[in-house]
């Protein structure tokens, strides 16, 4: 048997302004103190104390957030965040914006241990295995548009942009692969 969780559901957003970061920055510091804020040159970084996720916004208006662990979470967070661009008048109102998932990153436990030498043989050009580099195999699976990395102790991690059902099809391929594998 194996089990997965969604451990990180990233989402892409557009607010469809230019922003002055630095005066954003300076706005969330002096006007909200419920959020962690930091800034570089061309993204501001703002966390929320009561949200799950960071949001990465940049100066096209467009943002990315990062560390939800489902969708609702994210909409949630994306929610907080737009309530806080009404509230600095960066905005009037959301209608303007847009968030997309982009991303979902999985942990998955293939529960055995997996003998990478021979799996990459069998995974052919869809994989990528250097073990004097890295301890793990890089697989790309040419009908679904993923990234997995497969270690020997059988934990794997999925960044995709599909959800659960596609994973868990191309998960099905990958572990009857791999049952068919010697254990080293």
């Amino acid at each position: 048997m194996w089990s997965y969780k969604v451990v990180n559901v990233v989402g892409s957003g557009d607010i469809s302004r230019e922003l002055d970061i630095d005066a954003v920055f300076q706005a969330v510091r002096e006007k909200i103190g419920a959020t962690q804020v930091s800034n570089s040159i061309q993204w501001l970084k703002i966390a929320f104390r009561q949200r799950a996720g960071t949001i990465l916004l940049y100066r096209s208006g467009k943002y990315t957030i990062m560390g939800s662990d489902s969708e609702e979470e994210l909409f949630r967070t994306n929610e907080t965040f737009l309530e806080l661009c009404v509230k600095l008048d960066i905005i009037t109102d959301t209608r303007n914006t847009s968030l997309r998932v982009s991303n979902y990153v999985y942990a998955v436990d293939i529960e055995k241990d997996v003998n990478l030498s021979h799996l990459d043989i069998l995974l052919g050009d869809e994989a990528e295995y250097e073990p004097e580099q890295f301890s793990y195999i890089v697989y790309r699976p040419s009908d679904i548009d993923c990234t997995m990395t497969i270690s020997a102790s059988g934990k794997c991690v999925v960044n995709t942009p599909v959800g659960n059902g596609a994973v868990e099809s191309v998960l099905e391929r990958l572990i009857a692969t791999i049952e068919s594998t010697p254990v080293e």
